[in-house]
């Protein structure tokens, strides 16, 4: 299987983690659609949505947000190659009834440095772009232990993607926002 074959899997970043350690896939374009590898200095979004990602009491993110990177992919965009209109689009088109709260932003060099305490690299980013959505990427847990659902990797996994949530932006930006601010 190759780098491309893999990410085109519900799994995918359970099939990457396990067959292409250490992030072998980030130096390979893995979609036919993207505009090239994701770059360390590009800025990504993910799109939040409420109740699932934001707690509308606290005002903060859940931790569930980030779920999705030990399994299928997190999905975020890079800011580069999309625009307002496109990631309304996009929001309306995956809500699945529930409502758009606004955006975190992180740098990629930041989530690329987050390492577990063997100081291996915890996340891979992935430029998964589709016909319809270019700027698509997206974030994968790195460490194989994590990349299961059993055993102590799974204390792990849910220490990183704290990790993680911790490199986004704190609270939710609009789309507005978040164009003004990082390009």
């Amino acid at each position: 299987m190759d780098c491309q074959l893999a990410t085109n899997q519900h799994n995918r970043c359970q099939v990457l983690c396990l067959q292409f350690p250490h992030c072998a896939c980030e130096q390979h374009s893995v979609s036919s659609y993207s505009p090239g590898i994701v770059q360390d200095d590009e800025y990504l979004v993910r799109l939040i949505f409420s109740p699932t990602h934001f707690n509308e009491q606290t005002g903060k993110l859940k931790p569930f947000a980030f779920l999705d990177c030990k399994d299928k992919g997190l999905s975020v965009n890079r800011l580069q190659y999309t625009s307002v209109d496109e990631l309304k689009q996009t929001a309306a088109f995956i809500s699945h009834g529930r409502q758009i709260v606004g955006v975190v932003v992180a740098q990629c060099a930041d989530i690329r440095a987050i390492v577990d305490e063997e100081n291996q690299r915890a996340f891979c980013v992935y430029d998964t772009a589709t016909k319809n959505n270019q700027s698509h990427a997206d974030i994968c847990q790195a460490v194989a232990d994590t990349c299961t659902k059993t055993g102590k990797g799974r204390k792990r996994g849910s220490q990183l993607r704290r990790k993680l949530m911790k490199i986004f932006s704190e609270h939710p930006l609009t789309l507005e926002e978040a164009f003004s601010k990082f390009t």
